[in-house]
């Protein structure tokens, strides 16, 4: 320790340490005179502080530094939509644990508790995405704190028993060209626009955010295209709507659309041009012109108002606007339409959704073959 006297009079102590990222740093008390008792209460203190800044990060990260540490660090890694999960994620974490609890006294029943409890609560898949992000963040904490024990890692996620309903209902999640056909006029006769954008979404199998953020300059009217190259994240940071960047690089491509899609898409465009001229909604004057938006306010249509809708018609399927997506793979399917063109088309990198949906088709197709042999009188 050595002691240096300042203009006004006062004595700065200092002593030098190193941090634990081996660092030379220092620290400093003031005193009003250096008699041989401020001379070692100051040892006294600086000790202290020495000892508190050098101690192991297994006595000093709380769980709120390591997240917040974690989100900050993916934070130009993600998408915004991903980026703002995050906070949801640490908020389903903290329901139950203390964010200031000290990381490493957390132990494994408890994260399990949290995992058990979410489970039961909300899903399993709810519970698998907590559970994956509370341990990368813990993860990054051993990587460069140095921190010891994670007990995260001996955490199970329970796996739940699907009643056969549910069976069902996953392999069956697409609309029949007669459904279809049910739904869209039960549509019809509460909101024809939302219909519309509802069949344009089967005869393409667009994601609602695809066709959300499509603009007026991505339809190629002479070839009969759109071009796919962006997502809508509704309402992201108090926004009404944020065109973000696509899902991955398979997202982005280039549909060719048939001539119920063309008309439906043209007509959007054509509303869209008078409601800018007529109309006072806010959304009319964004400067990205969209095509599939609210009559009331000329934004994006918000995909929450048409699941909404949807579940007001209590149809005997559970219908979601992905429905229509998958809705579109089934029909591919049943035209024969290769697995990897079904693929290319609705920007799927792995088929596994995809290729559930195109077995259940053609199992289907088969049984149909076989009742119809079993039919045939000779």
């Amino acid at each position: 320790m050595w002691a240096s006297k300042k203009d006004n009079g006062m004595y700065i102590f200092r002593e030098r340490y190193i941090d634990r990222a081996g660092k030379r740093k220092i620290v400093s008390v003031q005193f009003p005179n250096k008699t041989r008792a401020t001379v070692k209460k100051a040892q006294e203190i600086l000790d202290e502080r020495i000892a508190e800044l050098t101690k192991p990060a297994e006595s000093t990260l709380t769980l709120k530094s390591v997240i917040d540490d974690y989100i900050a660090f993916k934070k130009t890694q993600v998408k915004d939509i991903t980026y703002v999960n995050y906070f949801r994620q640490a908020k389903k974490i903290y329901d139950f644990l203390d964010p200031q609890r000290i990381v490493t006294d957390i132990t494994a029943r408890e994260w399990q508790h949290v995992i058990d409890t979410i489970t039961a609560k909300i899903s399993a898949k709810a519970a698998r995405v907590v559970f994956q992000f509370a341990k990368a963040a813990l993860e990054q904490a051993e990587r460069l704190d140095g921190i010891s024990a994670i007990p995260i890692r001996r955490v199970k996620i329970p796996k739940t028993q699907k009643t056969a309903k549910e069976v069902s209902e996953a392999a069956a999640n697409f609309l029949t060209r007669e459904e279809l056909k049910e739904v869209l006029e039960l549509v019809q006769k509460k909101a024809p626009y939302i219909a519309d954008i509802l069949e344009f979404q089967a005869l393409t199998g667009l994601r609602y955010g695809e066709l959300a953020a499509l603009r007026e300059e991505d339809y190629n009217e002479e070839a009969h295209t759109i071009n796919v190259n962006a997502t809508i994240n509704f309402n992201y940071k108090g926004m009404r709507c944020h065109r973000g960047t696509p899902k991955n690089i398979y997202s982005l491509r280039t549909i060719e659309l048939d001539s119920k899609a063309s008309a439906i898409i043209e007509k959007f465009i054509v509303y869209n041009k008078a409601a800018r001229i007529w109309f006072n909604g806010p959304g009319y004057n964004l400067p990205d012109k969209f095509i599939f938006v609210s009559r009331e306010n000329g934004y994006p249509l918000d995909i929450s108002y048409v699941n909404h809708l949807l579940r007001s018609l209590h149809y005997h399927k559970r219908l979601t606007t992905h429905v229509f997506r998958h809705t579109h793979i089934s029909l591919l399917a049943e035209a024969g339409v290769p697995l990897k063109a079904i693929m290319a088309r609705v920007g799927h990198n792995e088929p596994r959704t995809t290729m559930s949906i195109y077995t259940h088709v053609t199992d289907r197709m088969k049984d149909i073959a076989v009742k119809a042999l079993n039919e045939i009188t000779l």
